[in-house]
């Protein structure tokens, strides 16, 4: 089995939020992580295709705008709490990673909080400052 295809038969077995999940041995190491771990590892790392850092019309947002994270509005199990009533940065938009974004509208929206950390949201997680 590949590693991909690890990956998405262990995410799909892990429907419960915040379950320990446990990955068979890769060829370096092991690898445990949350599903909160696992949804920003695979947004950052592996779903991140086509990066636009340029201003989009149409977008809900612009580069370098600061926003305020907000505390989970839609109840996504996969949100990263962390990152709750932060504020940072819009740092692209991503329109190409197979989680239902549209055109201009409705981009993954990477928002880089002061400390360096980055994460994808959607335009009603975040609000303009």
């Amino acid at each position: 089995m590949r590693l991909t295809e690890k990956l998405s038969f262990s995410a799909n077995r892990a429907a419960q939020p915040r379950k320990q999940l446990i990955f068979q041995r890769f060829p370096i190491h092991n690898i445990n992580m949350t599903i909160e771990e696992l949804d920003h590892y695979i947004s950052n790392y592996i779903l991140t295709k086509n990066p636009r850092y340029d201003d989009i019309e149409g977008a809900p947002f612009r580069i370098g705008q600061m926003v305020k994270v907000l505390e989970n509005p839609s109840n996504d199990e996969t949100f990263d709490i962390d990152f709750a009533n932060k504020l940072g940065k819009i740092r692209f938009f991503e329109y190409e990673s197979g989680c239902g974004q549209t055109f201009p509208h409705d981009p993954m929206i990477s928002v880089e909080l002061a400390d360096g950390k980055r994460d994808g949201f959607w335009k009603e997680e975040l609000t303009l400052l």
